[in-house]
């Protein structure tokens, strides 16, 4: 059978190009697309997804969330990072990562990093089972720092621990990682991960936004869209045989 998986920074659902259209957009680019990851969603106070009728109407009905921090654009909301699937979701694994707590001053602001982490969630098809996951890693860019740094060491080895422990099922990760160097990640997984997002940049001219497989999967075609978002959409499709 064939997966339409998609990853996409939503940007907490705030349009950045003049006259984009977040609750039309959702819609229009995730009709037929069977499993999302998504970051920076602006979650309720509680932490649930918002009201999303329409997304259930294109069969996205199964939602799994996980709060990070403050939202960055709304008071009375908690941003952070969600799963949306056409299959049942069972078992759920929320993991954060280990903060840096980067800091920069901006004019009168004074930034820090939030914490980040993965969701990932065993999404049964038919009789079979997969592990999909999302995440959402540090913005060094923003404090001027690189994420090859040593520093930061700490911050890959525990996501690919994470991963690593999902066991032998079948994964796959969308997320927006915040570098072009995926290498960072993947060469410390014990499995061999591959790449769905290539040859192209997804944010401000950075390779910053994919979705990584393991070898039990076969990507056939792939689509980078720009959006209301500051991240363009990405949508792999893959045989699951």
């Amino acid at each position: 059978m064939t997966l339409k998986v998609a990853t996409w920074n939503i940007h907490e659902g705030v349009p950045v190009p003049p006259g984009g259209d977040p609750a039309l957009e959702l819609v229009q680019f995730l009709d037929g697309v069977d499993l999302v990851a998504l970051q920076e969603v602006a979650l309720t106070p509680d932490g649930s997804f918002p009201e999303s009728g329409p997304l259930g109407e294109i069969g996205l009905i199964h939602r799994m969330t996980f709060p990070n921090s403050v939202s960055a654009m709304f008071s009375d909301r908690r941003m952070g990072i969600a799963v949306l699937s056409r299959w049942p979701c069972g078992e759920a694994r929320r993991i954060l990562l280990p903060n840096p707590d980067l800091r920069i001053s901006s004019g009168e602001r004074r930034l820090a990093s939030h914490d980040k982490g993965m969701l990932a969630v065993k999404v049964q098809i038919g009789d079979r089972a997969l592990w999909f996951a999302t995440v959402h890693v540090f913005p060094f860019h923003i404090f001027n720092r690189d994420a090859r740094d040593p520093a930061f060491a700490k911050v890959w080895q525990e996501l690919a621990e994470s991963i690593d422990a999902l066991g032998d099922l079948p994964v796959l990760v969308g997320g927006d990682f915040n570098t072009e160097h995926r290498q960072l990640l993947t060469s410390k997984t014990a499995r061999r991960f591959r790449r769905g997002v290539t040859g192209g940049t997804t944010y401000r001219g950075v390779e910053s936004d994919d979705v990584i497989y393991s070898p039990e999967l076969e990507l056939r075609r792939t689509q980078v869209l720009p959006n209301f978002s500051d991240h363009d959409l990405c949508v792999c499709e893959f045989d699951f045989t």
